[in-house]
């Protein structure tokens, strides 16, 4: 793993961090791209891609109608 360095962090960030650090690299994979999708953005096979709304759903079916960011 990596050093990640938190110093600087506000407390309650730095505290999720620490939290996140210590999860299974799948785990943090999912959050992540939870995190993605709530900004209207996501991850399809390591591609990054803004989605709206309406698209998620389709999205969530299989369906591809999505821009690269």
């Amino acid at each position: 793993m990596k050093n990640k360095t938190i110093e600087g962090a506000p407390d309650k960030r730095k505290a999720e961090f620490e939290k996140l650090i210590k999860l299974p690299h799948e785990e943090r994979k999912k959050i992540r791209d939870a995190e993605l999708k709530g900004q209207g953005r996501m991850k399809i096979d390591g591609k990054e891609y803004e989605t709206c709304p309406e698209l998620d759903e389709a999205i969530e079916q299989g369906k591809q109608d999505v821009k690269e960011v």
